[in-house]
């Protein structure tokens, strides 16, 4: 364990030769139907490397705290999650209905005892200090046959504040506002500056790249978006991939402008795919859309950094796949 002024830093030096390394994530599913037990069982067959959940892991009843406590707790004592949890490492960032609160944000009254909550069901170490500084945002690297891949989850609930034009009590805000906070911006940059890795691996609740639905989206906050472009190319950020959930459909959007390329890979609906937003527009939308109950997976060949997303239906069958030259996507 190493930290860095406020930062949980976790290295895992994973022994072996292994070729690839593989990290499956998902979205948005209810503990208590039959498909979750079914698509935690095929990403358990599949034995990624590593396993993200995007937010959305459980839908407490919105403000009722002790019903969020108790659905967390339901969820970790699955079988087919503790069988997941023995064979891989799981990782966690929260969205709003399983921070307490549709849309929530950082007035939500409960939100301190939420971050308890979900640190224990994440299995977050050091715990009493990601309590302490708020905000479940988190840091790991992971080093394979002397490739290191960083993961940085960012926390998109304990800052938020309404963006500009958002309805709230019947109030309209007239401010922009802010999604990530000064504090998690300050630890952010500081991660991005000491940074040595590979391949940069961001995860967060909401679409990073997608702007044209009416739904939450980084571009409600197009300071901050611009912000985070910003700190990318500024430290010369290699391989930058956004994993986002939220939506109940799963989607590769690429963005590619002169200094930066970035993929953001939507995986979203392991319970609750919908299909009638399927039509809707994204000017950074590559391939189809997926509108069935799914998970993602991100497999990295480490001897090429060429990679492969792909996706999975509940059963771990591949849906559609594309395959991705890392190099391609901001590495020069």
């Amino acid at each position: 364990m190493k930290y860095l002024f406020i930062s949980i830093f976790l290295f895992s030096y994973l022994n072996g030769q292994e070729k690839t390394f593989t990290i499956s994530f998902g979205s948005c599913q209810k503990h208590n139907k039959p498909e979750s037990d079914q698509i935690l069982e095929a990403i358990t067959t599949e034995n990624p490397n590593v396993f993200i959940w995007l937010g959305d892991v459980v839908y407490g009843k919105d403000g009722d705290a002790d019903d969020l406590t108790a659905k967390y707790n339901q969820l970790k004592a699955k079988s087919s999650y503790q069988k997941l949890l023995q064979e891989t490492k799981v990782l966690a960032i929260w969205d709003d209905h399983d921070y307490g609160i549709n849309n929530g944000g950082s007035n939500y009254k409960n939100k301190t005892k939420s971050l308890i909550d979900f640190g224990a069901f994440a299995n977050i170490n050091n715990a009493e200090e990601v309590v302490g500084r708020g905000g479940a945002y988190q840091h790991y690297e992971f080093i394979q046959n002397d490739v290191k891949i960083s993961i940085t989850l960012l926390d998109n609930r304990f800052f938020r504040t309404p963006y500009l034009g958002e309805k709230i009590a019947g109030q309209i805000s007239n401010t922009q506002g802010v999604l990530l906070g000064d504090q998690q911006w300050r630890w952010l940059e500081n991660v991005l500056k000491n940074s040595t890795a590979n391949i940069h691996i961001f995860g967060g609740g909401i679409q990073f790249l997608s702007n044209k639905h009416r739904f939450e989206k980084w571009a409600n906050y197009p300071q901050e978006r611009m912000r985070f472009l910003s700190l990318l190319k500024k430290y010369q950020i290699k391989t930058p991939i956004f994993l986002s959930g939220d939506r109940h459909h799963s989607e590769l959007s690429i963005l590619k402008e002169k200094d930066i390329v970035l993929a953001d890979i939507t995986s979203s609906g392991m319970t609750e795919a919908i299909s009638w937003n399927s039509k809707e527009p994204n000017p950074y939308r590559i391939g189809e859309v997926v509108t069935q109950n799914s998970y993602a997976s991100l497999t990295v060949d480490l001897n090429t950094l060429k990679s492969t997303v792909s996706f999975h239906d509940i059963r771990g069958e591949k849906i559609t796949s594309k395959e991705l030259e890392l190099a391609m996507i901001g590495s020069d």
